[in-house]
């Protein structure tokens, strides 16, 4: 199928301090994030506009550029958090990202919706699904009309001297925070009974401990 773009691509963060934003609970694996483009000194970037309307990170050159084409031609650009890195080799320390990126005709928005609502889902549990698909696949997607949707799962990067993966799921606090955000008052207040256990439980170690 011609327009259809699927692959998982890494992000550069501006700073330490902006690359912070990503440990929190406004940016959850599986997490859909708008593109801003831009051309500064000489360089094409592409950057990851969160639902917060927060600036995470950027891609950039000749990826950022081919991603401003299939926008220029009208393509459904989803763009879904993969994973939060470290590197120690990277400019004396570099927190960056990966992310889930997929393209294609608006045309296809009901064959391809349930393809994407399925690689958020796997993604939010831990699972990197295939994106580069072959013509057959997609074939099958749409044929379907998203109802049988491949499912084959592709291993993380190989990973750099020095590298640590710090988030590559949600957790059980970012599930309950976002419950909460859609309006799931229970999934609210365990949450916040889950966080008073954890300060609780610190206390009480610090005590046990005899620092005070």
């Amino acid at each position: 199928m011609d327009g259809y773009l699927g692959t998982y691509h890494s992000f550069e963060t501006a700073s330490k301090r902006d690359a912070a934003v990503l440990f929190g609970s406004d940016n959850i694996v599986g997490d859909s994030y708008q593109l801003d483009f831009s051309y500064d000194e000489d360089m094409h970037q592409a950057w990851l506009v969160s639902r917060f309307n927060e600036r995470i990170g950027y891609f950039k050159g000749d990826f950022a550029r081919k991603l401003s084409v299939y926008k220029a031609n009208g393509s459904v650009m989803v763009v879904l958090l993969a994973f939060v890195a470290f590197s120690e080799s990277r400019d004396d320390g570099q927190y960056w990202g990966n992310a889930a990126v997929i393209c294609y005709p608006p045309d296809y928005e009901e064959a391809f919706g349930p393809f994407v609502a399925k690689v958020t889902d796997r993604l939010r549990n831990g699972l990197r699904t295939k994106l580069d698909l072959s013509d057959d696949e997609l074939r099958q997607i749409i044929k379907s009309n998203g109802t049988d949707l491949p499912i084959e799962t592709v291993p993380l990067p190989d990973k750099e001297k020095g590298t640590v993966i710090v988030k590559s799921r949600e957790s059980f606090k970012e599930s309950l925070i976002e419950q909460a955000r859609k309006g799931n008052k229970g999934c609210y207040f365990v949450s916040w009974a889950f966080l008073l256990a954890l300060v609780a439980l610190l206390i009480f170690g610090l005590h046990s401990c005899g620092l005070f």
